[in-house]
């Protein structure tokens, strides 16, 4: 293995377009697994591969009697037993179109191998460069689409490119399969006092209430908690694993984490349910998923297509606990 130092000519218009595509190829189904699956999202989503344009989601709600036996005769058959409502993932189509310029590439790029303490051995100039560039898509839709999303087919601006969390929670509100719990505004003053009431009413539901849920909220509301919490509780000291707490708080008295989410940030929407309910859907395999490389005189064009999409398994009052506020 060569130092990177040595690749002087890497950054050049021909060297560069031929030598990103091919790097491109090669890692393909990595580097677009690992731009669908990352840390941070899975804190809050589950994600599912293998989904090229739309898929049915599995659910089926069960609620019955277990009834004594008596008249071994009788037959009491329970109606509405079986609750299955289809869900569908829809995966949708969006593009990254960018222009850059190989000269500056290299700048940066050989300036950080030639510090005091780098390693030189570490990743190559195609491979750095893929490697910023999937991070900063993944990076924009958490924070853009992924929570605050309404899909707009003549919109340009990430938030424009899928129906996020808060908007199928919205029409779910007014198709009337949620019922939101009363919070109003939320304040400092009020926070701690409104997280409990929705996740009082989550745990109504002792099917739902009895798993392990989230509640990922705006970073405002999330500082607001810990403050107000340490003034009430003031020795309370919370720990997630061997760790203390930075970005998610257990609620005290149910089995609900609350999770410091800067993709909700200026939304005061709050929802709990199980992080196996909300799923990000794409395919990491598929060849529409690609990204291509193309000199422009100068310049450097690249061209990104991929697909994901958002939903629910189950989106009913029980399976999710929303406030009324967005």
């Amino acid at each position: 293995m060569s130092s990177n130092l040595l690749n002087n000519d890497a950054f050049d218009h021909d060297s560069l377009t031929v030598e990103l595509n091919a790097q491109h190829d090669l890692d393909r189904e990595a580097i677009f697994m690992n731009m669908f699956n990352t840390d941070d999202a899975a804190r809050a989503f589950t994600f599912r591969d293998g989904i090229m344009d739309r898929e049915l989601l599995k659910n089926i709600d069960i609620d019955l009697e277990v009834m004594p036996q008596i008249d071994y005769r009788a037959w009491d058959p329970q109606n509405n037993v079986l609750k299955v409502v289809p869900r569908y993932l829809q995966v949708e189509e969006m593009k990254v179109d960018l222009e850059f310029e190989g000269q500056k590439m290299q700048r940066t790029y050989m300036a950080k191998y030639s510090s005091p303490g780098a390693d030189q051995f570490d990743l190559g100039p195609y491979e750095w460069l893929l490697s910023h560039i999937s991070d900063a898509i993944a990076e924009k839709l958490l924070l853009q689409a992924y929570y605050l999303g309404v899909r707009d087919n003549t919109g340009v601006t990430t938030t424009d490119t899928m129906d996020g969390r808060n908007k199928l929670i919205a029409d779910a509100l007014t198709a009337g399969d949620l019922i939101a719990v009363a919070t109003g505004a939320i304040s400092y003053a009020t926070v701690v006092d409104d997280i409990e009431t929705l996740c009082i009413a989550h745990d109504s539901s002792a099917k739902w209430g009895k798993k392990p849920s989230i509640c990922p909220v705006s970073p405002q509301i999330f500082t607001w908690y810990w403050q107000k919490r340490r003034e009430k509780y003031p020795y309370i000291v919370t720990v997630v694993g061997e760790l203390q707490a930075i970005d998610q708080l257990p609620v005290e008295g149910f089995n609900v984490t609350l999770i410091k989410e800067y993709g909700l940030t200026g939304s005061q929407r709050l929802c709990i349910t199980q992080k196996s309910n909300i799923i990000i859907g794409a395919d990491s395999s598929d060849k529409r998923n690609k990204m291509e490389f193309q000199r422009s005189k100068r310049i450097v064009n690249g061209l990104m297509d991929f697909r994901i999409g958002e939903q629910f398994a189950y989106l009913f009052t029980g399976s999710c606990t929303v406030n009324d506020v967005a």
